[in-house]
């Protein structure tokens, strides 16, 4: 928000937390101990009264009224997150999509764990990256921000199951600085496909919009299983780890024979993994990722070298290869 206000300038947003903060002082010094440390709760909605109706609304082809009406609640703590989500989509009946979650952050050896919606990602985004980047700036930002609740309100680009990750830490002197981390992750949930006469998946849809029949007839027809893992060591300035993931739909994919449609993904079995790797020291970042899809055997590699040559000045280079036979349903690198 602070971003949208033109006096102030990237720099003070980035000096501004070091001199100010909000908050109840009286209440954090009497809990200083336990899960709910810290804890807030926080409740927001929002609806949208459209001046204009379009075709549907008038041919009566939208099932709905005009009104996008959203409702979340969050509790954050210390240890300790919880949310739930309802929203209708214009033309929609009433509250069509809900969610929530609950994870547990830095309790001993849990790093954290979380049941529900949840997005993940590391090393480049090749192998799995769920979440939200906007502005050509991020093109050179590192995507690896592991396993997060899902707070927002999108139908999709987010896992529905149990994720947990493990690790350690440990700081010797005169040492490099070692930790490592494994996570599990598993997701299980409904999508919405276009179905062909054979009863099989040609598309599979992410809108999210479910107003006419034909668009209700799509919702949650389809269902997808998903397994993986993440592990990662982190020595001093340097990080290596590896992701997989493993991934069932319940019909198979059929594209069909369009000649566009040659090279999308068939079947109901898909696969994915990949090793990544990073150095980062003073003004100088460079990372990589190279990622192996079983259908077809297709190869990916991504790489990127930063350099900070003062407050004003940064200069990167992103070099990429993708192979028309790569595919991952959960990737989000740099498609640009």
């Amino acid at each position: 928000e602070l971003a949208l206000i033109p006096a102030i300038d990237f720099q003070t947003r980035q000096v501004l937390p070091l001199f100010f903060t909000v908050g109840h002082t009286e209440r954090r010094q009497k809990r200083k101990d336990g899960w709910f440390r810290n804890m807030q709760n926080t409740l927001d909605s929002r609806m949208d009264i459209p001046l204009y109706y379009r075709k549907g609304y008038q041919t009566g082809k939208y099932r709905g009224n005009p009104l996008y009406s959203r409702v979340r609640y969050s509790l954050e703590s210390d240890h300790v997150n919880i949310g739930a989500h309802a929203k209708k989509d214009p033309g929609e009946g009433f509250y069509d999509s809900f969610g929530g979650y609950a994870m547990i952050r830095n309790k001993g050896i849990v790093r954290s764990a979380v049941i529900g919606d949840y997005r993940a990602s590391w090393g480049e985004g090749l192998v799995i990256s769920r979440g939200t980047s906007i502005g050509k700036s991020n093109m050179m930002s590192n995507t690896s921000q592991g396993v997060r609740p899902m707070t927002g309100m999108s139908e999709s680009g987010f896992l529905r199951g149990i994720a947990i990750t493990l690790g350690r830490q440990e700081d010797w002197s005169r040492r490099p600085k070692f930790s490592m981390s494994g996570t599990l992750f598993a997701s299980y949930r409904a999508l919405d496909a276009t179905l062909d006469a054979e009863g099989d998946a040609k598309t599979i849809v992410e809108n999210g919009y479910h107003r006419t029949e034909t668009e209700i007839a799509k919702k949650n027809n389809t269902r997808s299983a998903l397994v993986g893992a993440h592990l990662q060591a982190d020595i001093g300035h340097f990080s290596i780890g590896a992701t997989g993931y493993w991934q069932h739909f319940d019909r198979p994919l059929a594209p069909g024979n369009d000649k566009y449609r040659r090279w999308y993904p068939q079947g109901q079995d898909f696969g994915v993994i990949g090793l990544h790797g990073g150095y980062s020291y003073y003004r100088w970042t460079a990372s990589a990722e190279v990622a192996y899809s079983t259908m077809r055997g297709g190869m990916a590699t991504l790489g990127r070298v930063q350099w900070l040559a003062n407050r004003n000045l940064k200069i990167g280079v992103l070099g990429r290869y993708y192979d028309h036979r790569f595919y991952s349903f959960q990737a989000a690198a740099i498609c640009e």
